[in-house]
């Protein structure tokens, strides 16, 4: 039987470019529309005014974390040939360009290791949900790499493992939260303290850490996370339906039970690291009190990874569908304080919390022996 994937790749690039293209012009022909359903310029915007350290030169300090802020900066070499009345414009486009290879490389990341018979389930990644938060935002990158970690890892390469984890925790800081049950993982299937892992992920965050220093100062090492810890709870967020916004020292550390309850469950073997990222960013974004509906993005290609059946498919669909639905939907319609986007809210919660479940349920609990069964690396 011929191999069909590279043409389906080659398609997912046709369908991407063109949708691209579509989301790029859309909102300029209807500029007045009451949701912004295709494209929104609120937070390229954001990026924009960041990146213009690039211009008028340094600190590079913004409240994204450092490979981000860089990002924003570089973008404007593909901008400023443009004349001013439209940089911007063009700004934004670029930089939905690169987020839209980004999600190919994803898509293409999917089908070669997926198995043969769920190969097609990785082109799930061109839902209108995925592809609209991909154009708008860039957690698509923090996917791509807590995806290319979890390659390296199935394949045992620790060094590597450690370097795309670091690239990942200075995109969106939360994928640092998976060192330790990587490194645990490594450690029983290798039989040895794997510690090219912690020496990849140093140099990488060396790296980033020494860029950011150079173009920002020490303010700019900071600036992210002062900003994140003093952010206000949203009317939207899972705790504040629940409880008005109460008992968040309860919610902050169920955001983080993953990381504990990940090396309580008996995971040696490449199949069980899916569910292992899932079980670890999952509560993350569930119990967080801020409502950040293009965090599903992170999720995305391990509950592909984990789908076995119809069921799994399904609400991996609903899912995804669910984080549209709130927004921009409710949220442009109704306001970010309305009982119909708490509602959406719920319903795109409670689906995760499914989903999060059937992925425990997968792994089995009890604390497993340091040394595992070593068993077979992907592609071996």
């Amino acid at each position: 039987m011929p191999n069909r994937l590279p043409r389906k790749l080659l398609l997912a690039f046709i369908v991407l470019m063109l949708l691209w293209s579509g989301m790029s012009v859309f909102p300029l022909l209807f500029p007045d529309l009451p949701v912004r359903f295709v494209a929104e310029f609120y937070d390229r915007a954001a990026y924009y005014e960041r990146g213009q350290w690039f211009t008028a030169g340094p600190p590079a300090i913004s409240e994204y974390p450092q490979l981000p802020t860089l990002l924003f900066g570089v973008n404007n070499l593909f901008a400023l040939p443009f004349p001013p009345a439209v940089r911007f414009l063009a700004y934004a486009a670029f930089f939905s360009l690169w987020m839209m290879l980004a999600l190919l490389a994803v898509i293409k990341l999917l089908a070669r290791h997926l198995p043969p018979a769920r190969q097609n389930l990785a082109f799930l990644m061109l839902l209108p949900p995925v592809v609209y938060y991909t154009y708008n935002r860039f957690d698509i990158l923090p996917a791509l790499l807590c995806l290319l970690a979890w390659l390296a890892t199935a394949r045992r390469r620790w060094g590597w493992a450690g370097v795309w984890l670091a690239l990942g925790a200075f995109t969106k800081w939360v994928p640092i939260l998976l060192l330790p049950a990587l490194f645990l993982y490594a450690r029983r299937v290798s039989g040895r303290w794997p510690g090219r892992m912690l020496a990849g992920f140093a140099a990488a965050s060396a790296l980033a850490l020494a860029s950011t220093a150079i173009l920002g100062g020490w303010p700019a090492l900071f600036a992210p996370y002062q900003f994140h810890f003093a952010r206000p709870a949203e009317p939207a967020a899972l705790p504040v339906i629940l409880a008005g916004g109460e008992m968040g020292l309860l919610f902050l550390v169920l955001q983080f039970a993953g990381v504990g309850l990940s090396l309580s469950l008996h995971a040696d073997t490449p199949e069980d690291l899916p569910d292992i990222f899932l079980v670890i960013l999952g509560p993350f974004v569930l119990f967080s009190s801020i409502y950040s509906p293009q965090w599903f993005l992170w999720l995305m290609p391990f509950l592909i990874l984990g789908i076995r059946t119809r069921a799994d498919l399904w609400l991996v669909i609903a899912y995804a569908f669910a984080a549209y639905l709130g927004f921009p939907w409710m949220y442009d319609l109704y306001g970010v304080a309305s009982p119909l986007l708490q509602a959406a809210s719920l319903l795109w919660n409670g689906l995760l919390a499914v989903l999060l479940w059937r992925a425990a349920r997968r792994l089995q609990f009890g604390w497993p022996p340091l040394v595992g069964h070593k068993g077979q690396s992907v592609g071996q």
